[in-house]
């Protein structure tokens, strides 16, 4: 009778954990369409208060400091980009240290030192060195690894040319992501990841002046979810203009 009355304790518990996941995902998503970081500041700082956390939950906190951070540091939000990326790392060491899915935290780890570098760009050589040594630790271990393949991508879209960065490597190594990520529909379904996948595609080939493969990205994006508020109102109207004027 105790047994049965564990199991059912255990049963419960799981459902309701897989159920505030599945509520922190929408929310987060539902922000990412709307521009609203403000929802995602606070469902962050939800999470982050929740003392049991297993590590899927934590793998799950992680994504979205990730994304908030990066948004931190893209509009002048540099001391709070700090604070979170500071939280952030004091996870990714204990998965590190538990060696837990090492190949996603390796890929966390390159994606959190080129944080590092636009906090503190005279460590750039430092930091973009340990960037690269992480995303490619992260592939060793699992080549299928899509935020991997995002992170080299990055990399060779932020490094300056004078340092090897390449548009069209991460547009290479974008589309892996993306075609791996597709390959796994339910990340597809209401993923912001997949969304961010496609407008750095879409952006690389902005920077590259290809447009109009620019303009079909977004114009898939717009399929995807029409009302996508960054891609919709600024980033599609932007790129509009670019050609109209022809430049």
């Amino acid at each position: 009778m105790e047994r049965k009355i564990c199991l059912l304790i255990l049963i419960t518990f799981l459902s309701l954990l897989t159920q505030a996941q599945t509520t922190n995902k929408q929310k987060i998503y539902n922000a990412y369409l709307k521009g609203d970081m403000v929802s995602w500041k606070n469902t962050v700082d939800t999470m982050l208060k929740v003392k049991v956390q297993s590590d899927d939950y934590k793998f799950e906190l992680l994504n979205y400091l990730y994304g908030y951070i990066g948004w931190c540091l893209g509009n002048e939000k540099k001391p709070e980009a700090r604070t979170y990326l500071d939280k952030a790392e004091l996870i990714i060491k204990d998965l590190e240290k538990r060696k837990i899915n090492l190949s996603m935290v390796n890929a966390y780890q390159s994606a959190f030192n080129g944080y590092n570098i636009a906090l503190d760009l005279y460590k750039m050589i430092f930091f973009g060195k340990r960037s690269i040594q992480h995303a490619e630790t992260a592939l060793k271990l699992n080549a299928n690894n899509y935020f991997a393949h995002l992170q080299v991508g990055n990399i060779d879209f932020y490094k300056p040319a004078t340092f090897g960065g390449d548009k069209y490597k991460a547009i290479n190594n974008y589309g892996k992501a993306q075609k791996l990520i597709e390959n796994q529909y339910f990340k597809t379904k209401d993923d912001w990841n997949y969304l961010n996948i496609l407008v750095s595609i879409a952006r690389a080939y902005t920077e590259l002046g290809k447009y109009q493969e620019a303009k079909k990205y977004y114009e898939s994006i717009l399929k995807i979810e029409p009302n996508f508020d960054w891609v919709k109102n600024k980033l599609l109207p932007e790129l509009n203009k670019k050609i109209k004027n022809g430049k």
